[in-house]
């Protein structure tokens, strides 16, 4: 099949089709850290596993959507791809990928391979991740992080089956700690500064 009529299939079958099952995979958020700084950023890897490992299932197209408060963090921008293996759905440069995230705490992302199935199962491991999200943190708070699975095909632009829906996962915003200051430890410092500039001044 041409690859390019390939993807147009492949997106009219994400718009149409439930998740049924093939076999079970996962699907979750991984923030690099879940305690973050305000203007500070957050990275979330959104990892797939459950494939199978350079072999058949791998996974042709996803339709992802994730929800967050806007008034803790601001979305910046999607990088498709496992960040040490690539874009594994696009190992041909042939891929539509969008990102929409015109709706306040809503991103909604998707990818659609132009690989041909063969090509696909040579490339996937069991697990890789599918993108990271970057935010920012705006404001102090603790915001969950909800991922709603769209649409996601196998090589073969079969369903795939999740195990279970994607976990919520939370992180925090905080203000900068302000550094402590030990009271004894200045005022001894200081005592010991004038006694030096006191026995200078009598020695002169």
């Amino acid at each position: 099949m041409n690859k390019h009529l390939k993807q147009a299939s492949l997106v009219a079958l994400l718009m149409t089709v439930g998740i049924e099952a093939v076999q079970g995979q996962t699907i979750e958020l991984i923030p690099f850290d879940p305690i973050v700084e305000i203007g500070k950023p957050l990275m979330v890897d959104v990892v797939i596993s459950g494939l199978g490992d350079f072999a058949a299932p791998s996974i042709s197209a996803f339709d992802l959507e994730l929800s967050f408060d806007s008034n803790i963090l601001a979305f910046n921008t999607l990088d498709f791809g496992d960040r040490e293996l690539g874009d594994l759905l696009d190992t041909s440069g042939f891929a539509f990928k969008d990102v929409d995230s015109t709706m306040p705490g809503i991103v909604t992302f998707s990818e659609v391979s132009g690989d041909f199935d063969f090509e696909l199962n040579a490339a996937q491991p069991e697990r890789f991740i599918l993108g990271v999200v970057n935010f920012e943190a705006i404001s102090p708070g603790t915001t969950s992080l909800n991922l709603t699975v769209q649409g996601l095909l196998d090589e073969n632009a079969s369903s795939l089956s999740l195990d279970s829906p994607p976990e919520s996962v939370s992180v925090s915003a905080q203000m900068v700690p302000e550094p402590e200051v030990n009271w004894a430890i200045t005022g001894l410092g200081i005592t010991l500064m004038l006694g030096r500039y006191v026995k200078r001044k009598i020695e002169l």
